[in-house]
């Protein structure tokens, strides 16, 4: 990450936490960054500019619709007639979770066998991003385990949007494929209202009971809005 300026926020619930000053590394580095590291990679000299993206059936046509939104959102227009048409293609032959990606003179095509890891794809393509060009390379990438999952809590409603942003910016970069969401009685149960009415009860006699920070952070959430919440995650492909 190249900044000027970094903030390091660390919160506990049980015990108090003591350090000294962190030492942070500062360094200027002109060879792309790919993380997490791809099993195989080779850069080489020289770049070439975006003319257009597209794709072909669903999960290719998601994919390159989503590095479209992402490049003007980190980029601006990086669009150029002088640029290489990108090409997001969808090869079942390509087993657990595996991707290519190669960036020549003639034009940028990303594979993969399925969404997620159209979307790994997309996201090492614009690690190989410098002024609005991308670095010549070829990169054939897998994960070394099945499942690498993130365990977490429902957001109060207020977080939804922080929450997809997480899904979307944090965990397909970092390659996870998998959310463990733990419930609790966070979430405004229907047809058993009582579950979460002693949810509501426990936290007001003891508002800092253990976990309590993972049910909504100590608020309710509705079923509407946990399965918006879902559809969006399943949706990148988790």
């Amino acid at each position: 990450v190249f900044t000027d300026k970094l903030t390091v926020r660390i919160e506990s619930g049980i015990y108090d936490v003591w350090f000294n000053t962190p030492e942070v590394s500062v360094f200027e580095n002109d060879t792309p960054i790919l993380w997490p590291m791809p099993k195989k990679s080779s850069l080489q000299d020289g770049t070439v500019g975006i003319s257009g993206i597209s794709g072909e059936g669903s999960d290719a046509l998601f994919a390159a619709h989503f590095l479209d939104e992402l490049l003007t959102e980190r980029f601006g227009n990086v669009k150029t007639e002088k640029g290489v048409p990108v090409t997001v293609v969808t090869d079942e032959s390509y087993k657990d979770e595996r991707y290519t990606v190669s960036v020549t003179k003639d034009g940028i095509t990303l594979t993969a066998g399925k969404r997620i890891s159209l979307l790994y794809a997309v996201y090492t393509l614009v690690s190989l991003e410098n002024n609005g060009e991308f670095r010549l390379a070829q990169i054939d990438d897998y994960p070394s385990l099945e499942f690498r999952g993130f365990h977490m809590g429902l957001p109060k409603v207020a977080n939804i949007p922080f929450t997809k942003r997480l899904f979307r910016d944090l965990l397909l970069p970092l390659g996870y494929n998998t959310l463990f969401v733990q419930i609790f009685g966070s979430m405004e149960y229907e047809r058993h209202p009582e579950i979460t009415e002693a949810w509501r009860k426990q936290l007001q006699i003891d508002p800092n009971f253990p976990h309590h920070d993972l049910g909504c952070e100590g608020e309710t959430i509705s079923k509407k809005d946990v399965a918006d919440l879902m559809d969006y995650a399943r949706e990148l492909g988790f």
